[in-house]
């Protein structure tokens, strides 16, 4: 084989091993642009994911809240029938007395 054929040969080779190259560029290049959208995408998804956190601790905190004040209105009304209980009591203990002095009255005014 000639030194022209031997160089024509390797031009080929060398032509078909650039044409190679520039095909896996070119795929490699379509590929890196496939990953950035997914990863773009994904960044999106994340962000969407991230806003219904956010919505969902603004409402955790809101019911967080309306509980605290609902307890406080249980333990007011607590209170209040710890009041009543003691009013109740109290009533009762001056109804006895007052039982007792009305026996006293019927006794005295039987004698």
């Amino acid at each position: 084989m000639s030194l022209e054929q031997q160089v024509m040969m390797l031009t080929r080779d060398a032509n078909r091993t650039a044409e190679e190259v520039e095909l896996l560029r070119t795929s490699m290049g379509q590929r890196f642009d496939t990953l950035e959208q997914r990863f773009d995408s994904l960044g999106r998804r994340f962000d969407t994911l991230e806003q219904r956190f956010d919505t969902l601790e603004q409402r955790f905190d809101v019911l967080e809240q309306r509980f605290d004040a609902l307890e406080h209105r249980f333990d007011t009304l607590e209170h209040r029938f710890d009041v009543l209980e003691q009013r109740f009591d109290t009533l009762e203990e001056r109804f006895g007395r007052l039982e007792t002095d009305v026996r006293l009255i019927i006794e005295l005014l039987q004698n």
